[in-house]
């Protein structure tokens, strides 16, 4: 086509870009990255707690009528699922790491609450999952989470001007 400007790049320059970008992330290191990442994810506990659900999008089960029992003689009837105190949602924390980032709690009875499972003397109580941590049982992370880490890693890595 005579007199269009074609909308292209030479093969030269596309590998020129795609070995200024690989040297880019190497030498920009990954420590601010990683930070972010972990922001990201706590967040994603955070917003769990507020919303009830489990970052999935998975309502989480209502109260037992015993537990609904107990929080009226308590007068605790409206409060919120795994929010007695709130000790449980203020302990989600970050830790970066070199080669990563840790996001988890070091609460004893998180992992009841995140995974479900039997509980109380002789095991005699289930208590249901209700995952406030944005990763299932087979490694999964929801859709829009992963969307959000990889949006910071293009920001981190500079690709939003390349």
């Amino acid at each position: 086509m005579m007199g269009a400007k074609m909308n292209s790049i030479s093969l030269k320059e596309l590998c020129h870009n795609f070995n200024a970008l690989v040297k880019k992330s190497q030498n920009a290191g990954l420590a601010p990255f990683f930070a972010r990442a972990g922001s990201i994810l706590q967040s994603e506990g955070s917003r769990a707690f507020e919303n009830q659900s489990s970052p999935f999008g998975n309502k989480w089960k209502a109260h037992s009528p015993a537990t609904t029992r107990a929080k009226l003689s308590q007068k605790k009837l409206g409060a919120r699922i795994l929010q007695d105190t709130g000790t449980l949602a203020m302990s989600i924390t970050k830790k970066t790491h070199a080669k990563g980032v840790s996001v988890g709690t070091n609460l004893e009875y998180a992992a009841i609450h995140q995974f479900g499972g039997k509980a109380g003397r002789n095991h005699k109580v289930t208590i249901p999952a209700r995952p406030f941590l944005p990763i299932n049982k087979a490694g999964e992370l929801p859709k829009q989470t992963a969307t959000r880490l990889q949006n910071a890693l293009i920001k981190h890595l500079g690709l939003e001007k390349w």
